[in-house]
């Protein structure tokens, strides 16, 4: 369990007493520890800042750890990285500390006093403030604790912990507790679906629905090979999927869609189109093929994620799906005929226990989703202080773009891992074409990580800008959010972000 450290920071060098009292984790890293400083003071604005560590390990020290763009902070250039330095390496016995000092008008230091050192609450959010009194601007009304601690919720937005907890709560990536999948039993049923042919029973647009047992996940399985390309299974999952699939089936699709597929995969292919990991699996399965496309490979898509070797999870949704329609294409086999039916609805197969038996129930489901865009709610906490935070800024006739995109390069961390795509948050100005705002994510787009960039975006701007211009999709992620914060947004096309689109895409 974590160790947490209080901290006083106390404002020097002002006619009034004005500090605040915090508790923060111990691995937490200087980083960290500038933006909960600029949240306890009430957003004080700043770029350049550096930490002086005064007193290390009860040893007089001094160490400089910042960030100092332009030497406004301190001439020197032995400044050590503030994502890289851990608070623990440098708070280790009482009354060490450190003076903070940022690239500002005013003449503002802040001591940093380790006071104590505590077990973690796991039922406490850290970090958190405890404490404080007074105000930068001499105001005399109470200092609102509550409101700073929601606040700080938000500090560990884009660690590395929040991306592990965030990957974990979507079970994406995930195996099952209990790893079972039996390759050779995937292999096996693959095979005997191969065999079966069952693009010569069903086309692309006739989709079998079933749900798993045991997830619930909905399943929406669509036979390849009618047209005489790609032979398989296309499995879609979920509501995102099936949007993708109708989208696909309509050619409504978006240029990204690949970064954004919920989809799994059983193709039967030629020996060449297999990655060396598809042919290990086989070979150490004792397994062989022979002949055009008569070799078999599993794929997962995951938004975000670069097309994968399926789980434990994925790979229990494949084998049920390529049982199920082997059950139809037997059915077909035998003269049924498979209804015929406009997209929206559906031929749907489930298990359900009847006269205390379990039976397969047969049937249409439809999907009449209204034509009028679904706005969204909002995700994010937001605490009337950042509201009128937001409303002080003074409006400028400017302009901006927002979107989030994927890298094209997907990045592997460490080898043998699953590579992802970076998400790259991006403000811009729709006159100029200059970058405004921007931050590289290893995680996936939802709507909860749109709505926290777009706030952080619109509080990082020294300005409130007179519209902002963003994608259909995030349109309808951020427009309930972006009404309640008074900003106004249009979709439409984003001229200078496609322009940079362009440019990666040629890198």
């Amino acid at each position: 369990m974590s160790k947490i450290l209080e901290l006083e920071l106390n404002v020097s060098d002002i006619s009034h007493r004005v500090n605040r009292i915090i508790e923060v984790e111990e691995e937490s890293t200087f980083d960290h520890l500038s933006e909960i400083i600029q949240i306890a003071f009430n957003s004080l604005e700043f770029e350049s800042f550096l930490f002086e560590v005064k007193r290390s390990n009860g040893q007089d020290e001094k160490m400089y750890i910042g960030v100092d763009f332009d030497g406004s902070c301190i001439k020197t250039s032995s400044i050590l990285d503030d994502e890289e330095e851990i608070l623990a390496d440098w708070f280790k016995k009482i009354d060490d500390y450190a003076n903070f000092k940022i690239d500002s008008d005013k003449d503002l230091n802040i001591q940093i006093l380790f006071k104590k050192i505590k077990e973690e609450n796991i039922y406490i959010e850290y970090p958190r403030c405890i404490g404080g009194e007074g105000h930068l601007d001499g105001s005399t009304h109470a200092v609102n604790i509550e409101e700073i601690s929601e606040q700080l919720e938000f500090v560990n937005f884009i660690t590395d912990e929040f991306v592990e907890e965030f990957m974990r709560d979507l079970n994406i990536d995930d195996e099952m507790e209990d790893p079972k999948t039996d390759w050779r039993d995937l292999f096996e049923v693959a095979d005997e679906l191969k065999k079966l042919k069952p693009w010569e029973y069903l086309d692309n647009n006739q989709t079998i629905v079933v749900e798993h047992p045991e997830s619930k996940t909905m399943l929406y399985i669509c036979v390849m090979g009618a047209g005489g390309q790609e032979f398989g299974l296309s499995i879609y999952l979920d509501d995102k999927g099936r949007k993708t699939m109708e989208n696909m089936q309509l050619d409504k699709l978006q240029d990204d869609f690949l970064f954004n597929m919920e989809c799994l995969n059983v193709t039967f292919v030629d020996r060449d189109e297999l990655t060396n990991d598809d042919y290990q699996l086989i070979k150490s399965l004792g397994l062989t093929f022979r002949g055009k496309r008569n070799w078999i490979q599993f794929r997962s898509y995951t938004p975000g994620k670069f097309p994968w070797i399926p789980n434990d999870r994925d790979a229990d949704f494949i084998l049920f799906a390529m049982l199920e329609t082997i059950e139809v294409v037997n059915k077909c086999k035998n003269g049924w005929e498979f209804p015929s039916l406009p997209i929206g609805d559906y031929y749907f197969r489930r298990i359900e226990f009847v006269n205390d038996t379990f039976q397969v129930v047969e049937h249409i489901i439809t999907f009449n989703e209204k034509e009028n865009q679904v706005l969204e709610p909002i995700l994010v906490d937001i605490s009337e202080l950042e509201i009128k935070q937001l409303a002080k800024k003074k409006v400028e006739q400017e302009e901006l773009e927002f979107d989030l995109l994927y890298m094209p390069q997907a990045v592997q961390e460490n080898p043998g891992e699953r590579p992802f795509y970076p998400l790259l948050v991006i403000g811009m100005s729709r006159s100029s074409g200059m970058v405004i705002y921007q931050q590289m994510l290893s995680i996936a787009k939802d709507s909860f990580v749109a709505q926290i960039a777009f706030i952080e975006m619109l509080k990082s701007l020294t300005f409130k800008p007179s519209t902002v211009y963003v994608s259909e999709g995030v349109y309808s992620t951020v427009a309930n959010l972006s009404k309640a914060i008074n900003v106004p947004i249009k979709a439409g096309k984003l001229i200078a972000i496609a322009d940079l689109k362009s440019y990666m895409e040629m890198k």
